[in-house]
Parts: C-alpha cells; sequence; structure tokens
C-alpha cells in the first residue's frame, strides 16, 4: 500500500468513525432521556391513582357521615381500597423501574460500543501508519 492509499483510507475511516460516533452518543442520550420519561410518567400516573382513590374514599366518607352512619363501619372497605391501590402502583411503578433498567443497559451498550469501536479505529491506524 501507497502512503496516499494509507492516509486516504485512514481518512475515511476517521470520517465513517466520527459519523457513527455521533449517531451511537444521539442513540444513548435517547435511550437515556426515554427511561427518564418513563419514570416521570409512571411517577404522574400513580400520584394521580392515589388522587383519585383519595377523593372517592372523602366523598364515601362525606356521604356516610351525612347521612348519619358511623364512618368506622367503613374502615375496612377503606383501607381494602387503599390497599389495592398502593398494589396497583407499586407494581406499576416496578414495571416503570425494569423498563427504565433495560433502556439505561442499551444506553450502556451504545457507550461500549463507541468506545470498542474507536479503539479498534485506532489500534488499525497505528499499524497502517507504522507499516506492522
Amino acid at each position: 500500500m501507497t502512503t496516499k492509499t494509507v492516509l486516504a483510507d485512514s481518512a475515511k475511516n476517521t470520517f465513517n468513525l466520527l459519523k457513527e460516533w455521533r449517531n451511537s452518543k444521539s442513540d444513548e442520550d435517547e435511550y437515556r432521556r426515554q427511561a427518564k420519561e418513563v419514570l416521570r410518567q409512571t411517577a404522574d400516573e400513580t400520584r394521580r391513582m392515589r388522587n383519585e382513590k383519595s377523593a372517592e374514599i372523602g366523598k364515601a366518607v362525606a356521604k356516610a357521615g351525612a347521612s348519619g352512619v358511623r364512618v368506622s363501619s367503613f374502615d375496612d372497605a377503606f383501607l381494602s381500597a387503599d390497599l389495592e391501590t398502593a398494589k396497583k402502583a407499586y407494581d406499576k411503578e416496578d414495571e416503570a423501574r425494569s423498563e427504565a433498567y433495560e433502556l439505561r443497559r442499551k444506553a450502556e451498550k451504545e457507550r461500549r460500543g463507541r468506545r470498542d469501536k474507536a479503539f479498534s479505529y485506532s489500534v488499525g491506524l497505528i499499524t497502517n501508519l507504522g507499516g506492522f
């Protein structure tokens, strides 16, 4: 190989590596953004679920109090509804954490792949330029 050919190939490979680097970095950032968004949406959703359940219980307590029924007789029903809501919220949050974890793993895989390509390219460039 001539020096011109080696330099031309190196320039071409450098351009391709930089292009892949930018795309991979963009993908990594997108995975991390998606992970944050999944957790944020789930937090909003579970907060809404809990607020709605609290509002329903408040309305039931108000109706019971207005009718003269002792509210303490509904304690078991309220506790059951609270536990059901808490379980749904926990399951939803657990699912979101798992999804966010997978997205972060993809982001890490992108970063590792980018680093490995850069290392491989560097070794190849040194080999070509050094004539090894």
